[in-house]
């Protein structure tokens, strides 16, 4: 109940008619899948989850990375990035 993104929506209901044995739930079951191709509720990749604020702070004031340029990364290229710079050789 409540508000919903039709991705959430057609997650359940498929999950509720996944592995039913009648033709019905069959049926229902690829009219589900249709509909969520159709809507475009499958076609929506959740968008990446951005660098934190503690991990962009190190790199831009540590790593001498520019901040434009942390500000494109999401947060497993910053913290690869992060791992990079902790990892060479100390001068």
């Amino acid at each position: 109940m409540g508000l919903r993104s039709d991705a959430e929506v057609y997650t359940e209901a498929a999950s509720r008619v996944a592995g039913q044995a009648t033709a019905d739930f069959a049926t229902l079951a690829d009219v589900v899948e249709r509909l969520s191709t159709v809507t475009g509720a499958r076609q929506r990749e959740e968008a990446p989850t951005p660098v934190p604020d503690w991990l962009a702070d190190r790199l831009v004031q540590n790593a001498g990375i520019p901040a434009p340029e942390v500000a494109a990364m999401d947060a497993v290229q910053g913290l690869d990035a992060w791992t990079e710079f902790c990892s060479r050789p100390k001068d």
